[in-house]
């Protein structure tokens, strides 16, 4: 008799055991469902405030000045600036975000000074440019 308790206990046991592990995956994959659409909202809030930057009262920099010149560049940095007084980069972040390798090397070139300018003149074949 004892053996069949102890029997019956070990497979509600293991049943028991089996039903958790399912709970546990069911669970695991809302977990990570949920994370997937809460790094997509903030990539989308990211992609959104970088558009609209330029108009906040965070930025450094007044639209409305024929001198301020801006170009959107998306990718790897957001902004180009060229005023009278500098050349910038401008890179949007929201939240926590930071910055990425190719970023970081970007402001890091531009920190060390090592940013250059070439003109590269094209001269239709067979032309000589004048």
């Amino acid at each position: 008799m004892i053996e069949l308790i102890g029997s019956i206990f070990i497979v509600f046991l293991i049943s028991f055991i089996i039903i958790l592990k399912k709970q546990h995956k069911i669970l695991k994959d809302k977990h990570k469902k949920i994370l997937f659409q809460k790094k997509s909202s903030e990539v989308k809030l990211g992609y959104l405030v970088e558009h609209l930057a330029p108009v906040l009262d965070e930025f450094p920099y007044n639209l409305e000045d024929e001198n301020v010149i801006l170009v959107p560049l998306g990718q790897p940095i957001d902004y180009f600036v060229v005023t009278e007084n500098e050349i910038g980069f401008i890179e949007i972040k929201t939240g926590k975000s930071a910055l990425n390798k190719r970023q970081q090397l970007i402001k890091k070139l531009v920190n060390d000074k090592k940013v250059v300018w070439h003109l590269i003149r094209i001269n239709p074949k067979g032309k000589n440019g004048t």
